[in-house]
C-alpha cells in the first residue's frame, strides 16, 4: 500500500492543491462525498472554492439545517466538510459552531433521546472537529481528541451509541488517515476494516470507501488481506 505525501493539518494552502495533485490535501478535505440527501452549502467553481457572495454565516445556518434534517451519515459528513473549508482561518466562528453542536450532543443526552439521535449528535460534533484539525483550523483545545486525533473520542462514543454504524467507522478512519499522523497507521486501518466489513458490496457508503481509498493508491482487497 503507497502513501505519498504527509501533510500538516496546519498548512491551510495545502486544501486548495488538492484540486490538482492526487495525494495532496487532507484526507477530511481533499475528496468530496456522495451522499443520500442534498447538501445545501453552495462551492464555487473548484470543490474547495467557497461560492461567490455566500458568506460564512450562510453557510453555518444553511449547514445546521441540513443537519437537523438528514440522517444520513454521509450527507453530513459531506456537509461537514464544505463548512470546514467555509470557516478555514476564522477561529472564533468554528468556535462557535463547535459549542452549538456540543450543546446539541448535550441535550440529546439529558433529553434522553434514541441511540441513533443521540449519536448522530456526538459524530457531529466529532467530525466537524477532526474536519477543522485537517483544514488547519486551531480551536485552541483539544476538541474530543483520543489517541491524538482531535474529534475521534466523540466518533467512538457515535459509534456506541449507533451500534458500531460503519459509516461513524469510515470517518474515524479519515480522521484518523496516515497522511495526517504517521504513527497512527493501526488506527486507521483497525477504523477503516470495520467500515468494510460492515458496508454490503455497491452500497453508497462502499462506493464513498473505495473512491478514498482510491484517492490514496490503495483498495479494498489490499486493505482487508493486510491483517
Amino acid at each position: 500500500m503507497r502513501l505519498n505525501r504527509r501533510v500538516s493539518g496546519a498548512a491551510c494552502a495545502i486544501v486548495m492543491a488538492c484540486a490538482g495533485a492526487a495525494h495532496a490535501g487532507p484526507p477530511a478535505i481533499c475528496v468530496p462525498f456522495e451522499c443520500a440527501d442534498e447538501t445545501a452549502i453552495p462551492m464555487g467553481e473548484g470543490t474547495y472554492e467557497t461560492a461567490r457572495g455566500f458568506s460564512q454565516q450562510r453557510a453555518i445556518n444553511t449547514a445546521f439545517e441540513t443537519l437537523y434534517a438528514s440522517k444520513d451519515v454521509l450527507t453530513h459528513m459531506e456537509t461537514i466538510r464544505r463548512l470546514a473549508i467555509y470557516l478555514r482561518g476564522s477561529e472564533p466562528a468554528a468556535q462557535r459552531v463547535i459549542a452549538q453542536l456540543l450543546e446539541r450532543a448535550a441535550e440529546a443526552e439529558a433529553d434522553d433521546e434514541p441511540d441513533v439521535d443521540r449519536g448522530m449528535a456526538w459524530f457531529d460534533a466529532g467530525y466537524f472537529s477532526g474536519a477543522l484539525s485537517h483544514a488547519g483550523v486551531d480551536l485552541g483545545w483539544k476538541a474530543g481528541s483520543s489517541q491524538g486525533v482531535r474529534g475521534l473520542a466523540w466518533l467512538e462514543r457515535a459509534a456506541e451509541a449507533r451500534e458500531g454504524d460503519p459509516a461513524v467507522h469510515f470517518a474515524a478512519a479519515i480522521l484518523a488517515h496516515p497522511a495526517m499522523r504517521q504513527s497512527k497507521r493501526d488506527l486507521y486501518e483497525q477504523h477503516m476494516r470495520a467500515a468494510l466489513e460492515g458496508a454490503a458490496p455497491g452500497s453508497l457508503l462502499r462506493r464513498n470507501i473505495e473512491a478514498h481509498l482510491a484517492h490514496w493508491d490503495e483498495s479494498a482487497a489490499e486493505l482487508l488481506a493486510s491483517r
